[in-house]
């Protein structure tokens, strides 16, 4: 499923950032089963991705900057692929705790890194 802010390829000025979201407190999900916690915990994530879906369409020309909104685990994570403009004002986001460069994307950029400088050597 594409999210509606898919852009088809990504732009070479936006990378992946992992956007850490408030999670259901351990009241709100006492009592529940394992796949009871399981559901309401993938329901918290989507409930996040919508409303920072919204949120960044009310920001004005934030949303041109996003290639899109990765689809929603059970984890209170989110990937994103948007420009840094876009990651730094999304702390302000409600809902957000943190934002930062995907790991894996941070791989990636320290290798092209590391062969860059072993090219040049």
């Amino acid at each position: 499923m594409q999210t509606r802010f898919f852009i088809p390829g990504t732009p070479e000025n936006m990378t992946e950032y992992v956007i850490l979201i408030n999670k259901p407190s351990s009241t709100e999900l006492a009592g529940q089963n394992r796949a009871e916690t399981y559901a309401e915990m993938q329901a918290n994530t989507a409930r996040h991705r919508e409303a920072i879906a919204e949120w960044l369409e009310e920001q004005g020309d934030l949303s041109s900057e996003v290639a899109g909104i990765l689809e929603p685990t059970a984890f209170p994570v989110l990937f994103i692929i948007c420009t840094s403009r876009v990651a730094k004002e999304l702390e302000h986001a409600p809902g957000v705790e943190n934002v930062a460069l995907s790991p894996q994307m941070k791989l990636i950029a320290d290798r092209k890194d590391m062969l860059n400088r072993t090219m040049e050597i």
